[in-house]
């Protein structure tokens, strides 16, 4: 693959994220990879470090940890903590919400 392909792909995969992501910072995006094949073969995580991005590596053996139960549950915990909800769809707006603010 040539430099201008990388180029390409990596103008394409951006605005695709800030498209699909627009509040969030390109400059602060992370890849996580898990341990699926496709993900750890070696022109996919080349072609993710030429292009400029940051990966995070999937622990191996773990293939439950992910970083949603380290660092948004908890904190979505602590925050509806005490709360009631009288329906399924306030809790659901709720949940939202305060995701919507990470």
């Amino acid at each position: 693959m040539c430099y201008l392909s990388f180029q390409v792909l990596r103008r394409d995969l951006t605005n695709a994220i800030m498209k699909k992501r627009p509040g969030d910072a390109i400059e602060e995006l992370l890849f996580h990879q898990d341990n699926a094949p496709s993900h750890r073969a070696t022109d996919t995580l080349m072609t993710i470090d030429f292009v400029g991005y940051e990966r995070i590596n999937h622990a191996p053996y773990n293939p439950d940890l992910a970083p949603m139960d380290f660092a948004v549950f908890p904190r979505l915990r602590g925050e509806l903590h005490g709360r009631r909800f009288k329906t399924l769809d306030e809790l659901r707006l709720a949940v939202r919400s305060e995701v919507g603010q990470f």
